[in-house]
């Protein structure tokens, strides 16, 4: 148990949205404001619910009683927030859903931001363990300052960025180098250096959206495709997953609304990228005679199943996550730096699904 809160207590104040007296109880000030703050044409209201030496405990609601915004939302909500209460702790939280959202300045103008997510209908374990350090004894008043109640909630609810980043950074560039020898057809190393990063680039993408089931409906989706176009290529001869699956998927699939009948067979149901990432690229204009090995894919596949994907962050098991701030990581550090020898990877954009 936490001291001073049995794990039985927590989770019955967490389900019960009791945040305030949860907080008392782990040894936090009472206290309570309200206050607004529109994003785009939303309303989202917020009530300050507890503090402790200057950092404070901020519950959000939508006004509309929306579901919980999806990530960039969150995070355009914490900025307005913080230039009120400037060192906070942010719970958003719906009928069955909540994320515990910390906010970490990492340099100047820059920051990451780490969530604990808890569905009721699961046990309270990650959050449980993770609000341990939040409790404060009496005892420690006259003492506690600022930067321990700041250090002690950073400490909680930060997840190892670095270590999971630098491990899959690490492994990600003896991967880059190795797909590069399996790319033919492409006579400038420059050109097969960008293109590898442009193919890799695509391939992580699908990996998100092929976990949230955007993909036919099945979370393995390339890895399952990859398998038929193998046991084909052993049964009757060679077929190119490069060639026949992934241009279909990348260029009329994805980045393209015009799916004949065999295409729509061929990929299932899948959406439609309002962005350039699947688009035809200059390199594939420029070389039409590019080829890939099948198992040069497998290689680059067993990889990525080595990481669990999340479009949003989902700390619940450190060590292995993979999601989009720690790809930009990975982008900034490593393909975008190819800007120099012109091989900027510009197809980084958003993009919207369409059913």
């Amino acid at each position: 148990m936490i001291q001073g809160i049995a794990k039985e207590k927590f989770t019955e104040y967490i389900r019960k949205f009791d945040f305030q007296n949860l907080f008392i109880d782990l040894g936090w000030d009472y206290y309570y404001t309200s206050g607004s703050t529109i994003i785009g044409e939303t309303l989202f209201n917020y009530k300050v619910i507890a503090k402790l030496q200057g950092f404070f405990i901020v519950v959000v609601s939508s006004a509309q009683d929306l579901e919980i915004p999806v990530s960039s939302i969150r995070k355009q909500i914490s900025n307005s927030i913080s230039r009120t209460f400037p060192e906070n702790l942010l719970i958003f939280h719906g009928d069955n859903t909540q994320y515990w959202s910390y906010r970490i300045p990492v340099e100047k103008d820059k920051e990451k931001y780490s969530e604990t997510v808890f569905y009721s209908e699961k046990e309270a374990d990650a959050l449980f363990q993770r609000a341990s350090g939040l409790f404060f004894q009496l005892d420690e008043y006259d003492k506690i300052t600022f930067v321990d109640v700041k250090a002690r909630v950073k400490k909680g609810f930060t997840v190892n960025y670095d270590a999971v980043t630098k491990r899959f950074y690490d492994h990600f560039k003896k991967e880059h180098e190795s797909f590069k020898k399996a790319i033919e057809g492409i006579i400038d190393e420059k050109d097969i250096d960008w293109y590898t990063s442009v193919t890799l680039n695509r391939l992580m993408f699908c990996y998100f959206i092929q976990k949230k089931g955007f993909l036919d409906g099945d979370i393995n989706y390339l890895q399952n495709k990859l398998q038929q176009f193998i046991n084909e290529e052993n049964d009757n001869g060679f077929y190119s997953f490069y060639l026949d699956f992934l241009m279909v998927l990348f260029h009329d699939g994805l980045g393209g609304r015009e799916r004949d009948e065999k295409k729509r067979a061929l990929l299932g149901k899948i959406p439609y990228l309002n962005g350039g990432m699947f688009e035809v690229h200059e390199l594939e204009q420029k070389y039409d005679a590019i080829k890939i090995h099948n198992t040069a894919f497998k290689e680059i596949f067993d990889f990525f199943d080595q990481y669990k994907w999340h479009l949003d962050i989902n700390p619940d098991s450190p060590g292995n996550e993979i999601n989009p701030d720690v790809l930009g990581y990975i982008f900034e550090k490593y393909i975008n730096q190819r800007s120099e020898n012109g091989c900027l990877l510009h197809e980084r954009g958003h993009h919207r699904l369409h059913r």
